[in-house]
C-alpha cells in the first residue's frame, strides 16, 4: 500500500519551472550588468574595489539557488526569496541611492546601464513573488 502525499496546488511543477526560468533570466541580466560595468567603467566612475571579490560569491549564490530549485529542495523557495530580495537591495544600494558606492546619478552613464539596473530589479521582484508562492 502506497503513501499519498498531500501536495499544495502552489507546489506544482509549473510554479517551480517559472521560478527556475525567472532565476535564469535574472542571472543572465546580472551577467549583462557586470559586462556593462566592464565596458562602461569610465562612464560609471570606474570599478569599485570589491567588484572582483563580490563576483564569485554572487555567481555561487545563483548556482546554489538554481540547483536547489532543480532538485525540488524544500529550502529552494526561501533561498530564492532571499536571493531576489538581496538583488533588489544591492541594485538600489549600489546604483540608485546617491550615497551608494557607485551612484549612477553622479555619472553620465548610458541609458543601457540604467536599463541593466531596473530590469534586473523587476525580474528579482518576480523571483521573490514566485518563491513566496511556493512557500
Amino acid at each position: 500500500m502506497g503513501v499519498i502525499a498531500a501536495v499544495r496546488p502552489e507546489d506544482s511543477a509549473g510554479a517551480r519551472r517559472a521560478l527556475l526560468w525567472l532565476l535564469v533570466a535574472l542571472l543572465a541580466l546580472v551577467v549583462a550588468h557586470d559586462i556593462d560595468h566592464l565596458v562602461n567603467q569610465e562612464r560609471q566612475g570606474g570599478l569599485v574595489e570589491g567588484f572582483w571579490i563580490f563576483l564569485p560569491f554572487q555567481y555561487a549564490a545563483f548556482g546554489l539557488t538554481v540547483i536547489l530549485v532543480r532538485q525540488r529542495d524544500p529550502r529552494a523557495p526561501a533561498v530564492a526569496v532571499l536571493l531576489g530580495s538581496l538583488a533588489v537591495v544591492a541594485f538600489i544600494g549600489a546604483h540608485v541611492v546617491p550615497w551608494g558606492p557607485q551612484p549612477f546619478g553622479d555619472y553620465d552613464v548610458p541609458t543601457s546601464s540604467w536599463i541593466l539596473v531596473f530590469v534586473p530589479m523587476a525580474v528579482a521582484v518576480g523571483v521573490v513573488a514566485a518563491g513566496l508562492r511556493l512557500r
